[in-house]
Protein backbone atom coordinates (compact mmCIF):
# COMPACT_ATOMS: atom_id res chain seq x y z
CA UNK A 1 0.00 0.00 0.00
CA UNK A 2 1.22 3.47 -0.95
CA UNK A 3 1.90 5.26 2.68
CA UNK A 4 2.87 8.76 3.93
CA UNK A 5 4.25 9.39 7.39
CA UNK A 6 4.50 13.06 7.99
CA UNK A 7 6.92 13.83 11.33
CA UNK A 8 6.36 16.88 13.31
CA UNK A 9 8.16 17.85 16.86
CA UNK A 10 4.32 19.45 18.08
CA UNK A 11 1.12 18.61 19.31
CA UNK A 12 -1.55 19.74 18.76
CA UNK A 13 -1.41 19.12 15.10
CA UNK A 14 -1.42 22.83 13.57
CA UNK A 15 -3.28 23.97 10.95
CA UNK A 16 -0.92 23.80 8.46
CA UNK A 17 -0.35 20.08 8.83
CA UNK A 18 -4.02 19.32 8.68
CA UNK A 19 -4.32 20.53 5.59
CA UNK A 20 -1.40 18.50 4.38
CA UNK A 21 -2.68 15.76 5.96
CA UNK A 22 -6.34 16.19 4.50
CA UNK A 23 -4.89 16.64 1.11
CA UNK A 24 -2.84 13.78 0.81
CA UNK A 25 -5.67 11.54 1.63
CA UNK A 26 -7.98 13.84 -0.84
CA UNK A 27 -5.90 13.25 -3.73
CA UNK A 28 -3.96 9.46 -2.01
CA UNK A 29 -7.39 8.07 -1.13
CA UNK A 30 -6.03 4.49 -0.72
CA UNK A 31 -3.20 5.74 0.64
CA UNK A 32 -1.87 5.46 4.58
CA UNK A 33 -1.34 8.71 5.48
CA UNK A 34 -0.10 8.70 9.19
CA UNK A 35 0.95 11.66 11.58
CA UNK A 36 3.90 11.52 14.62
CA UNK A 37 4.31 14.34 16.93
CA UNK A 38 5.46 15.01 20.03
CA UNK A 39 2.92 16.27 22.65
CA UNK A 40 5.58 18.57 24.85
CA UNK A 41 3.18 20.64 26.98
CA UNK A 42 1.35 17.63 28.12
CA UNK A 43 -1.88 18.53 26.65
CA UNK A 44 -4.90 16.47 26.65
CA UNK A 45 -4.93 13.91 23.13
CA UNK A 46 -7.88 15.33 21.11
CA UNK A 47 -10.54 12.14 20.73
CA UNK A 48 -9.85 11.76 16.74
CA UNK A 49 -6.08 11.44 17.38
CA UNK A 50 -6.01 8.58 20.16
CA UNK A 51 -4.79 5.87 17.17
CA UNK A 52 -2.01 8.58 16.03
CA UNK A 53 1.45 7.76 17.61
CA UNK A 54 2.31 10.63 20.19
CA UNK A 55 5.05 10.76 22.02
CA UNK A 56 4.21 12.25 25.16
CA UNK A 57 7.27 13.74 27.21
CA UNK A 58 7.52 17.29 28.63
CA UNK A 59 9.46 20.32 27.13
CA UNK A 60 8.75 23.61 27.93
CA UNK A 61 7.96 25.37 25.24
CA UNK A 62 10.39 27.99 23.98
CA UNK A 63 13.60 26.14 25.76
CA UNK A 64 15.57 25.37 22.73
CA UNK A 65 17.71 23.66 25.47
CA UNK A 66 15.30 21.46 26.63
CA UNK A 67 13.48 20.51 23.43
CA UNK A 68 17.39 19.65 22.36
CA UNK A 69 17.92 17.20 25.35
CA UNK A 70 14.06 15.45 24.54
CA UNK A 71 15.39 14.91 20.58
CA UNK A 72 16.87 11.60 21.31
CA UNK A 73 13.62 10.40 22.90
CA UNK A 74 11.65 11.67 20.12
CA UNK A 75 13.88 10.00 17.45
CA UNK A 76 13.86 6.50 19.59
CA UNK A 77 9.95 6.87 18.81
CA UNK A 78 9.66 7.74 15.54
CA UNK A 79 12.45 5.03 14.61
CA UNK A 80 10.72 2.73 16.29
CA UNK A 81 7.29 3.37 14.11
CA UNK A 82 8.95 3.69 11.18
CA UNK A 83 10.02 0.32 11.64
CA UNK A 84 6.44 -0.63 12.41
CA UNK A 85 4.27 0.92 9.68
CA UNK A 86 7.58 0.85 6.89
CA UNK A 87 6.16 3.72 4.71
CA UNK A 88 7.13 4.91 1.57
CA UNK A 89 7.24 8.80 1.78
CA UNK A 90 8.76 10.46 5.16
CA UNK A 91 7.52 14.35 5.11
CA UNK A 92 9.74 16.41 7.55
CA UNK A 93 8.10 19.19 9.20
CA UNK A 94 10.33 21.58 9.97
CA UNK A 95 14.65 21.24 9.77
CA UNK A 96 15.22 19.68 12.88
CA UNK A 97 12.87 16.79 12.11
CA UNK A 98 14.67 16.53 8.79
CA UNK A 99 18.02 15.55 10.62
CA UNK A 100 16.07 12.83 12.51
CA UNK A 101 14.27 11.82 9.32
CA UNK A 102 17.62 11.66 7.56
CA UNK A 103 19.19 9.79 10.44
CA UNK A 104 16.37 6.91 10.55
CA UNK A 105 15.35 6.66 7.00
CA UNK A 106 16.47 3.22 4.72
CA UNK A 107 17.75 3.55 1.85
CA UNK A 108 14.30 2.41 0.10
CA UNK A 109 12.61 5.50 1.62
CA UNK A 110 11.42 9.04 -0.02
CA UNK A 111 11.82 12.24 1.95
CA UNK A 112 10.39 15.08 1.76
CA UNK A 113 11.27 18.36 3.52
CA UNK A 114 8.48 20.25 4.86
CA UNK A 115 10.38 23.79 4.83
CA UNK A 116 7.52 26.23 7.01
CA UNK A 117 10.20 27.90 8.86
CA UNK A 118 13.80 28.14 7.92
CA UNK A 119 16.36 27.57 10.55
CA UNK A 120 16.93 30.38 12.64
CA UNK A 121 19.18 32.25 15.68
CA UNK A 122 20.36 35.24 16.97
CA UNK A 123 24.01 34.05 17.56
CA UNK A 124 25.69 34.28 14.17
CA UNK A 125 28.09 30.88 14.81
CA UNK A 126 24.50 29.12 15.81
CA UNK A 127 23.04 30.24 12.51
CA UNK A 128 25.98 28.98 10.44
CA UNK A 129 25.69 25.71 11.99
CA UNK A 130 22.03 25.09 11.76
CA UNK A 131 22.17 25.99 8.07
CA UNK A 132 25.20 23.92 7.68
CA UNK A 133 23.16 20.60 9.16
CA UNK A 134 20.28 21.41 6.71
CA UNK A 135 22.58 21.74 4.39
CA UNK A 136 23.97 18.03 4.56
CA UNK A 137 20.01 16.73 5.52
CA UNK A 138 19.41 18.41 1.99
CA UNK A 139 21.77 15.89 0.17
CA UNK A 140 19.28 13.08 0.81
CA UNK A 141 16.15 15.19 0.02
CA UNK A 142 13.52 14.30 -2.97
CA UNK A 143 11.31 16.83 -2.74
CA UNK A 144 11.05 20.41 -0.60
CA UNK A 145 7.87 22.36 0.20
CA UNK A 146 8.82 25.75 1.69
CA UNK A 147 5.73 27.79 3.20
CA UNK A 148 7.25 31.31 1.41
CA UNK A 149 7.98 32.44 -1.97
CA UNK A 150 10.91 34.35 -0.36
CA UNK A 151 12.91 31.43 1.05
CA UNK A 152 13.42 29.95 -2.98
CA UNK A 153 16.34 32.39 -3.61
CA UNK A 154 18.25 31.11 -0.50
CA UNK A 155 18.11 27.75 -1.90
CA UNK A 156 19.83 27.92 -4.99
CA UNK A 157 22.53 25.29 -4.64
CA UNK A 158 19.85 22.68 -3.46
CA UNK A 159 19.59 20.48 -6.81
CA UNK A 160 16.35 18.77 -5.65
CA UNK A 161 12.75 19.79 -6.87
CA UNK A 162 10.89 22.58 -4.90
CA UNK A 163 7.11 23.61 -4.85
CA UNK A 164 5.92 26.55 -2.76
CA UNK A 165 2.84 25.84 -1.08
CA UNK A 166 2.06 29.23 1.33
CA UNK A 167 -0.61 29.07 4.32
CA UNK A 168 -3.56 29.61 2.03
CA UNK A 169 -6.83 29.50 3.63
CA UNK A 170 -8.96 26.91 3.00
CA UNK A 171 -11.55 27.56 0.29
CA UNK A 172 -14.32 26.33 2.50
CA UNK A 173 -13.73 29.09 5.15
CA UNK A 174 -16.39 31.32 4.72
CA UNK A 175 -15.69 35.16 3.37
CA UNK A 176 -16.63 38.12 5.44
CA UNK A 177 -19.55 39.92 3.51
CA UNK A 178 -18.55 43.74 4.24
CA UNK A 179 -15.37 44.98 5.34
CA UNK A 180 -16.18 46.73 9.06
CA UNK A 181 -14.94 49.79 8.43
CA UNK A 182 -17.64 50.15 5.31
CA UNK A 183 -20.41 49.16 7.93
CA UNK A 184 -19.33 49.92 11.03
CA UNK A 185 -21.01 52.82 13.11
CA UNK A 186 -17.97 53.48 15.05
CA UNK A 187 -15.91 54.85 12.11
CA UNK A 188 -17.73 58.16 12.34
CA UNK A 189 -16.67 58.17 15.91
CA UNK A 190 -12.92 57.86 14.50
CA UNK A 191 -12.73 54.64 16.77
CA UNK A 192 -10.24 52.39 14.57
CA UNK A 193 -10.48 48.95 15.45
CA UNK A 194 -6.91 46.70 15.23
CA UNK A 195 -7.12 43.37 15.78
CA UNK A 196 -3.88 41.11 17.03
CA UNK A 197 -4.67 37.41 16.57
CA UNK A 198 -2.09 34.41 17.36
CA UNK A 199 0.72 32.85 19.61
CA UNK A 200 1.72 35.42 22.62
CA UNK A 201 5.31 34.93 21.93
CA UNK A 202 7.03 38.34 21.36
CA UNK A 203 5.65 40.22 23.97
CA UNK A 204 8.61 43.61 23.22
CA UNK A 205 6.75 43.97 20.21
CA UNK A 206 3.07 44.05 21.69
CA UNK A 207 4.13 45.89 24.45
CA UNK A 208 5.65 49.06 22.00
CA UNK A 209 2.54 48.77 20.32
CA UNK A 210 0.80 48.79 23.38
CA UNK A 211 2.40 51.82 24.91
CA UNK A 212 2.05 53.46 21.12
CA UNK A 213 -1.63 53.35 21.61
CA UNK A 214 -2.15 53.94 25.25
CA UNK A 215 -4.73 56.75 26.16
CA UNK A 216 -5.32 57.66 22.59
CA UNK A 217 -9.39 56.99 22.17
CA UNK A 218 -9.12 56.83 18.45
CA UNK A 219 -7.47 53.13 18.62
CA UNK A 220 -8.58 50.26 20.31
CA UNK A 221 -6.62 47.57 20.39
CA UNK A 222 -8.12 43.50 20.22
CA UNK A 223 -5.74 40.84 21.49
CA UNK A 224 -6.76 37.26 20.75
CA UNK A 225 -4.59 34.44 22.01
CA UNK A 226 -2.56 32.81 24.45
CA UNK A 227 0.89 31.39 24.44
CA UNK A 228 3.91 31.46 27.03
CA UNK A 229 3.86 35.33 27.62
CA UNK A 230 0.01 35.58 28.23
CA UNK A 231 0.59 36.49 31.70
CA UNK A 232 3.19 38.95 31.36
CA UNK A 233 1.23 40.82 28.68
CA UNK A 234 -1.72 40.63 30.09
CA UNK A 235 -0.20 42.32 33.61
CA UNK A 236 1.26 44.93 30.83
CA UNK A 237 -2.08 45.70 29.46
CA UNK A 238 -4.82 45.42 32.98
CA UNK A 239 -4.33 49.28 33.11
CA UNK A 240 -4.57 50.34 29.72
CA UNK A 241 -8.52 51.04 28.93
CA UNK A 242 -8.33 50.41 25.53
CA UNK A 243 -6.46 47.38 25.10
CA UNK A 244 -8.67 44.23 25.50
CA UNK A 245 -7.14 40.55 25.86
CA UNK A 246 -9.55 37.64 25.22
CA UNK A 247 -7.03 34.74 26.01
CA UNK A 248 -7.23 31.50 23.35
CA UNK A 249 -9.92 31.78 20.29
CA UNK A 250 -10.54 28.41 18.01
CA UNK A 251 -9.75 28.47 14.46
CA UNK A 252 -12.97 28.65 13.37
CA UNK A 253 -13.35 32.16 14.98
CA UNK A 254 -11.22 33.66 12.97
CA UNK A 255 -13.92 35.13 10.58
CA UNK A 256 -16.13 36.58 13.09
CA UNK A 257 -12.45 38.10 14.38
CA UNK A 258 -11.88 39.77 11.15
CA UNK A 259 -15.33 40.93 10.74
CA UNK A 260 -14.71 43.69 13.69
CA UNK A 261 -11.31 44.21 12.57
CA UNK A 262 -10.44 47.85 10.58
CA UNK A 263 -6.53 47.20 10.57
CA UNK A 264 -4.43 44.02 11.46
CA UNK A 265 -1.31 43.91 13.39
CA UNK A 266 0.74 41.43 11.73
CA UNK A 267 4.27 42.42 12.96
CA UNK A 268 6.91 39.68 14.24
CA UNK A 269 10.82 40.38 14.76
CA UNK A 270 12.18 41.84 11.70
CA UNK A 271 15.91 40.87 13.32
CA UNK A 272 15.00 37.27 13.25
CA UNK A 273 16.11 35.76 10.46
CA UNK A 274 13.22 33.48 9.40
CA UNK A 275 10.30 36.10 9.69
CA UNK A 276 13.35 37.98 7.47
CA UNK A 277 12.16 35.84 4.82
CA UNK A 278 8.79 34.31 5.32
CA UNK A 279 5.35 35.07 4.52
CA UNK A 280 2.55 34.92 7.60
CA UNK A 281 -0.57 33.27 8.13
CA UNK A 282 -1.57 36.67 8.66
CA UNK A 283 -0.45 37.75 4.97
CA UNK A 284 -3.18 35.34 3.94
CA UNK A 285 -5.92 36.37 5.75
CA UNK A 286 -5.68 39.76 5.09
CA UNK A 287 -5.80 38.95 1.79
CA UNK A 288 -8.79 36.30 2.02
CA UNK A 289 -10.87 38.94 4.02
CA UNK A 290 -9.58 41.91 2.70
CA UNK A 291 -8.47 43.88 5.63
CA UNK A 292 -5.49 46.10 5.92
CA UNK A 293 -2.65 44.43 8.09
CA UNK A 294 0.82 46.35 9.33
CA UNK A 295 4.04 44.65 8.63
CA UNK A 296 7.58 44.50 10.26
CA UNK A 297 10.06 46.99 8.52
CA UNK A 298 12.78 45.33 6.92
CA UNK A 299 11.32 42.40 6.20
CA UNK A 300 10.44 40.79 2.35
CA UNK A 301 6.94 40.65 3.10
CA UNK A 302 7.16 44.61 4.08
CA UNK A 303 8.51 45.16 0.92
CA UNK A 304 5.93 43.35 -0.37
CA UNK A 305 3.02 44.40 0.23
CA UNK A 306 4.41 48.14 0.34
CA UNK A 307 5.19 48.00 -3.12
CA UNK A 308 1.82 46.70 -4.20
CA UNK A 309 0.25 48.71 -1.65
CA UNK A 310 -1.66 46.04 -0.10
CA UNK A 311 -0.70 46.76 3.59
CA UNK A 312 1.42 49.23 5.93
CA UNK A 313 5.08 48.68 7.26
CA UNK A 314 6.33 49.90 10.73
CA UNK A 315 10.07 49.39 12.86
CA UNK A 316 8.55 47.60 14.80
CA UNK A 317 11.03 48.50 17.75
CA UNK A 318 9.54 52.08 17.82
CA UNK A 319 6.77 53.46 19.81
CA UNK A 320 7.41 56.86 18.32
CA UNK A 321 7.66 55.10 14.94
CA UNK A 322 4.66 52.68 15.41
CA UNK A 323 2.82 55.96 17.12
CA UNK A 324 3.48 58.12 13.64
CA UNK A 325 2.05 55.41 11.42
CA UNK A 326 -1.70 55.29 13.12
CA UNK A 327 -1.37 58.89 13.16
CA UNK A 328 -0.82 59.31 8.86
CA UNK A 329 -3.44 56.11 8.69
CA UNK A 330 -6.89 57.80 7.47
CA UNK A 331 -10.23 55.67 6.65
CA UNK A 332 -9.56 56.66 3.01
CA UNK A 333 -6.04 54.89 3.18
CA UNK A 334 -7.65 51.88 4.54
CA UNK A 335 -10.48 51.53 2.19
CA UNK A 336 -7.91 52.17 -0.64
CA UNK A 337 -5.81 49.27 0.55
CA UNK A 338 -9.05 47.35 0.84
CA UNK A 339 -9.37 47.69 -2.77
CA UNK A 340 -6.05 46.64 -3.75
CA UNK A 341 -6.65 43.23 -1.76
CA UNK A 342 -9.71 42.28 -3.24
CA UNK A 343 -7.51 42.80 -6.21
CA UNK A 344 -4.74 41.40 -5.60
CA UNK A 345 -6.61 38.10 -4.19
CA UNK A 346 -7.47 37.02 -7.36
CA UNK A 347 -4.53 37.07 -8.44
CA UNK A 348 -3.41 34.52 -5.84
CA UNK A 349 -3.29 30.94 -6.12
CA UNK A 350 -5.79 28.72 -4.04
CA UNK A 351 -4.30 26.11 -1.81
CA UNK A 352 -5.11 23.39 -3.91
CA UNK A 353 -3.35 25.07 -6.86
CA UNK A 354 -0.65 25.20 -5.16
CA UNK A 355 -0.44 21.29 -3.57
CA UNK A 356 -1.27 20.26 -7.50
CA UNK A 357 2.93 20.34 -8.37
CA UNK A 358 3.49 18.07 -5.15
CA UNK A 359 1.13 15.61 -6.05
CA UNK A 360 2.24 15.41 -9.79
CA UNK A 361 5.55 15.08 -8.50
CA UNK A 362 4.82 12.31 -5.85
CA UNK A 363 2.84 10.42 -8.58
CA UNK A 364 5.57 10.97 -11.39
CA UNK A 365 8.59 10.92 -9.81
CA UNK A 366 8.35 8.75 -6.40
CA UNK A 367 6.03 6.67 -8.18
CA UNK A 368 3.19 7.01 -5.48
Amino acid sequence: MKSFLLIDSSYPINTRNIRFLNSLKKYFPNASVEFIGWNRKGREILEEDRKMPIYNEISELGNRKAKLLGLWGFYKFIRKYNKQMKPQVLIASHWDNLLLTVLLANQNQRIIYENLDIPTSTNKWVLKVLHLIEKWCLRKVDLMTVASRFYVPLYSDYRGKVVIIENKLPNDVPRITDYHLCTNSQASNKVLNIVFLGNIRYVEILNNLIEAIRDDSSLFLHIYGDGPFYDELQSFAKDVANVRLYGRYSYGDITQIYSQADLIWAVYPADDYNVKYAISNKFHESLYYAVPAIYASGTELASFVSQNRIGFEVDCYSVQEIRNLFNKITKENLLEIHGELLHQRIQEKKWDEEFMPFIDYCKKELNI
